[in-house]
């Protein structure tokens, strides 16, 4: 029997937190201050996902849902706990990391590929799809600190999602420009949904995206693994369950300081179908 492509026993993830940044050299050279405020990202997760399934971590702002999703990415690793990731890992995190805006496109499309280990004919090969599939053509060559909003997240979109990876992270990714661009993503992480031989993990806020590209629902309440099951049973569960808790919360907030309640739910102001 062939072992889960991701296998979580028991993790845990702790952020020590400092004053600043003297303070936080002062414990990582030394280790001479004690730290008392320690934040828990996410406690005690225990779950499988097997090669080929499409899961969505469903979550509210501070539910532990990206650092999850970076755990399996292993941009972070547990405090306590086992996170097991067997094969080759693609993280769609943030679209715009390690992009230099004074240098072109072309140079931040080559310089992003060789971090991720392409070869040069790989880079050469892949190079027109990319751009046209951003359409850049006419701004590839420009530097990047021109580039309007959402041009850099398509560019880093299409190279983080060329390559078919064993299991591909994605983490809210879909801020990428105009709806009919970003609908041209939301295809891609369909042909990856559809392959067998990629396992798709889709963190989000929004029930609607976990139920377009997943099958299975992990809900994460407070750093807690709350519900295991079928996408439908999940959204429903984080709809009657765990939102509800959350706007409570939310509405006490915002008489206090007028703050939007979306603004923790991951969405827009004006964007409530989202996410409810």
């Amino acid at each position: 029997m062939n072992k889960p492509v991701i296998e979580f026993v028991k993790v845990s993830k702790e952020f020590k937190m400092f004053r600043n940044n003297k303070h936080r050299m002062l414990n990582l050279i030394f280790h001479v201050r004690k730290v008392k405020d320690v934040r828990q990202g996410v406690e005690e997760l225990s779950f499988k996902i097997n090669k080929g399934e499409n899961v969505a971590i469903i979550g509210a702002s501070g539910a532990g849902r990206s650092v999850t999703a970076k755990l399996m990415s292993r941009y972070l690793y547990p405090t306590s706990g086992k996170a097991l990731i067997r094969g080759d890992v693609t993280a769609v995190l943030d679209l715009r990391s390690g992009f230099v805006n004074d240098f072109t496109g072309r140079y931040n499309y080559i310089t992003q590929a060789n971090i991720l280990g392409w070869s040069k004919s790989e880079i050469a090969e892949a190079e027109d799809e990319i751009i046209r599939k951003s359409q850049l053509e006419d701004k590839i060559d420009k530097s990047m600190k021109t580039y309007e909003k959402g041009d850099a997240g398509r560019l880093g979109f299409y190279i983080q999602t060329y390559k078919k990876p064993d299991v591909i992270v994605f983490d809210n990714p879909l801020s990428v420009g105009n709806f009919k661009l970003r609908q041209k993503c939301l295809d891609r992480i369909l042909e990856l949904k559809e392959d067998p031989e990629v396992t798709l993990v889709f963190s989000t806020s929004m029930v609607n995206l976990a139920r377009k590209f997943c099958d299975r629902g992990l809900v994460l309440d407070d750093g807690r693994l709350v519900f295991d099951g079928p996408i439908d049973e999940a959204c429903k569960f984080y709809k009657q369950t765990v939102l509800p808790k959350i706007m409570g919360k939310l509405e006490a907030a915002a008489e206090e300081d007028e703050e939007d309640p979306m603004d923790e739910l991951g969405g827009d102001s004006d964007g409530y179908d989202d996410v409810l």
